[in-house]
């Protein structure tokens, strides 16, 4: 509910106090401060009316949900450094250096330590972004969630056949063939 205190005429006023920088709504989610309209403090010489404008902040920072992206990084065949197959971040849009919406043209560029690094599981190697364009540090920029995936390919493994006696002598040339890890053969 608005708070309306009575002031005389040109008597002097501050409601900048009243201002906190995060609050819990009625709705009991929590809500960061985001804009002021109206004169904060002065010299009364009218009805005077201060809006103190806050958004939703449902991942428990202190960044409103709108000036934010998530950028999730998925991985096949293998796991990222933390030992997972996927990994979400939060990233906060700008523009100008100041928070923005995507609609206001807020964006957030990549950098070096957002991008997590891969290692193949037993078997798998030759890794490669199948995400195109693939997340390039200092050079991909998002302005809404964005998903980017990795994969790793089977190896090619023997397969080696061999007829022996008792004593292990060849009873007839070994057979060789390839197969793909994890895959069938006959």
């Amino acid at each position: 509910p608005a708070e309306e205190p009575t002031a005389k005429y040109d008597s002097a006023y501050d409601v900048s106090g009243k201002r906190a920088a995060q609050l819990t709504g009625a709705d009991g989610k929590t809500y960061v401060y985001d804009s002021t309209a109206g004169v904060v403090s002065g010299t009364v010489k009218s009805d005077v009316e201060v809006t103190f404008t806050y958004s939703l902040t449902d991942d428990g920072d202190k960044t409103a949900d709108k000036y934010q992206a998530t950028v999730t990084y998925k991985v096949t065949n293998g796991t990222w450094a933390e030992g997972m197959t996927e990994v979400t971040q939060r990233v906060t849009l700008t523009k100008d250096g100041q928070p923005a919406t995507a609609a206001d043209g807020g964006s957030y560029t990549l950098q070096a330590a957002d991008i997590p690094a891969a290692t193949a599981n037993t078997g798998y190697g030759n890794g490669a972004w199948t995400t195109v364009p693939a997340p390039e540090a200092g050079a991909t920029a998002v302005s809404s969630d964005a998903t980017f995936e990795y994969a790793f390919t089977a190896n090619d493994q023997k397969v080696t056949v061999k007829w022996v006696d008792e004593a292990g002598n060849a009873l007839k040339p070994a057979e060789e063939t390839t197969a793909k890890h994890d895959s069938a053969y006959d």
